[in-house]
């Protein structure tokens, strides 16, 4: 993925395509806590879909055990080579 700056707070974006499939491109703009506030994606020749964020809320840390998987009980665990 290509990452260029345009100027404070926006950016373009571009994941290169692959075999008969265009790049694809999207415009974003940070707002001032550096969180996404606006998208910009071109769909087709003169077609574009703009998505605006904002509100954003963040509940409260839920530490390491909200991402350690365990297996329930009565299954075995194999470790893969």
């Amino acid at each position: 993925m290509l990452v260029r700056r345009l100027g404070p707070g926006h950016y373009l974006l571009v994941a290169p395509g692959s075999g008969d499939s265009p790049d694809d491109s999207a415009w974003v703009w940070l707002d001032r806590q550096g969180l996404p506030e606006r998208l910009e994606i071109q769909e087709e020749q003169e077609a574009k879909t703009v998505y605006r964020f904002s509100g954003w809320r963040f509940s409260r840390p839920r530490g390491r055990a909200a991402f350690v998987l365990s297996a329930p009980r009565d299954y075995q665990v194999v470790k893969l080579p």
